[in-house]
């Protein structure tokens, strides 16, 4: 038994490892990655393509589409903080717009903005849910000369999820479908939006 003790050293206390064997070499995997940074404030914003669309009342109570869809290309921005690590309050900044132009009419372009108090949610690490009250106004631009509504209730709601998530940044993919309600709540016009964003936090 003493043999044995003493032909494994490194087993016993005090005593110092036992040596690499030979033609080892460590493996080295850089330095160790960063913590994620605790998110407090955050801003961002995203680019999309959609459309913008339409509904009538049937003065029934119910919608009915206009018929009409058209291809329209959109930009956000919005900025906020964090409530808990996983619920967002932003402020936001929504505009959708159709251009063409047309033989007699000239240059002809519809517009939709959104600015509402946005809620998001985070229900995974990547995956987030958001609803937004505030208010939308529609322009139309003939040529030079500009129509401008009201401001109408607006409202959104939309869905996202991180491509790519840094200490600091994060990259991802969104839906947005937002509503106006005009003319005393005869006309919807709905804005929808596929895009990229990006925040920082």
């Amino acid at each position: 038994m003493a043999s044995a003790a003493l032909a494994q050293p490194s087993a016993q206390p005090g005593y110092p490892p036992a040596p690499p064997p030979p033609g080892y070499q460590p493996v080295y995997n850089g330095p160790a990655p960063l913590a994620p940074k605790p998110r407090a404030g955050t801003f961002g914003g995203a680019l999309y393509g959609g459309a913008l669309t339409c509904e009538y009342s049937d003065g029934n109570g119910s919608y009915r589409d206009c018929g009409d869809s058209l291809e329209a290309g959109g930009i956000s921005l919005y900025g906020g903080f964090y409530l808990t690590p996983r619920l967002v309050l932003t402020g936001d900044l929504w505009g959708t717009i159709h251009a063409e132009s047309d033989p007699l009419a000239g240059s002809v372009s519809i517009s939709q903005t959104f600015f509402t108090a946005t809620l998001r949610a985070y229900v995974s690490n990547r995956f987030w849910l958001q609803a937004g009250l505030g208010g939308a106004q529609v322009k139309l631009t003939v040529d030079d000369t500009e129509f401008a509504s009201d401001t109408v209730p607006g409202m959104l709601v939309g869905a996202g999820i991180e491509l790519m998530t840094k200490r600091s940044f994060a990259l991802d993919l969104q839906f947005r479908y937002g509503t106006g309600v005009y003319q005393d709540g005869d006309t919807k016009i709905n804005s929808i939006g596929l895009g990229i964003g990006g925040s920082w936090f």
